[in-house]
């Protein structure tokens, strides 16, 4: 009997260490979530090709969090030594780059959906899924999450656009600092990386770089996304202020 439940024990162990997860690592979009595109002008185009513009605060975001970073773009490959240019520039550390490769989809969600996958199916890591209101993200993200059930610890979607309500399972966010608050509420985050995003935005003098001209600015606190959370309540107070002021000027 005693030999039975030691084997017993030794099977619910070898189970949930079957099941573990290594760390928790990051899938992010680039264009309007990284990287400040213009839109989807023909600017647009032109900013997507030829800069390597972030949004303030998001490069600072990307290196402090740990686990492995994976970026998802929906350039074709042939462009793919601009998205290298961004990410040596802004001193930012990726495991891996994904690119598209022309005619080889049927659809941007296609490639989005199947480039995610083919990541999740090679690491036993959870996942933070980044992206933005632009395109295809929270529908692509939105699925994986069904598809890998415990495997996606959180679905952040930039607001940019502002058209349309998102999904119940999806964490909306104006800059950086709102994504750092949230991770460190659920214990992602320390304190001093939280802070650190914080004085990032703090010390920006142009807020456009937050929030460009063609991207929604919050005007009220009903629409900030991040509220007061113990122990960085002056910074939060701080970077709200900066942004209803700079949102309404």
């Amino acid at each position: 009997m005693f030999k039975k439940i030691l084997l017993l024990i030794a099977l619910i162990y070898v189970s949930l260490a079957g099941t573990s997860y290594a760390k928790t690592s990051i899938i992010s979009d680039i264009d309007e979530t990284v990287k400040r595109t213009r839109g989807e002008s023909f600017r647009g185009l032109y900013h997507s090709i030829m800069t390597h513009k972030v949004f303030s605060g998001m490069d600072t975001l990307l290196k402090r969090a740990k686990g492995d970073l994976f970026f998802v773009s929906e350039d074709y490959n042939f462009l793919e030594f601009n998205v290298e240019k961004l990410i040596k520039e802004n001193k930012l550390k990726a495991k891996e780059v994904f690119t598209r490769v022309p005619f080889a989809f049927e659809s941007e969600h296609s490639y989005k959906y199947e480039t995610v996958k083919r990541i999740m199916d090679s690491s036993k890591d959870k996942f933070i899924l980044i992206g933005d209101d632009s395109g295809v993200d929270q529908d692509v993200y939105t699925q994986i999450a069904k598809d890998y059930p415990g495997r996606v610890a959180e679905i952040y979607i930039h607001v940019v656009k502002n058209e349309k309500p998102l999904n119940r399972n999806v964490t909306p966010y104006f800059t950086a600092f709102d994504i750092a608050v949230n991770e460190f509420k659920n214990n992602r985050f320390t304190k001093d990386q939280v802070m650190e995003v914080g004085r990032t935005l703090l010390k920006e003098e142009k807020f456009h770089k937050v929030f460009p001209k063609y991207a929604h600015c919050p005007k009220t606190n009903r629409e900030i996304k991040t509220r007061n959370v113990p122990l960085i309540e002056r910074l939060i107070g701080s970077v709200s202020k900066k942004t209803l002021d700079y949102c309404n000027s």
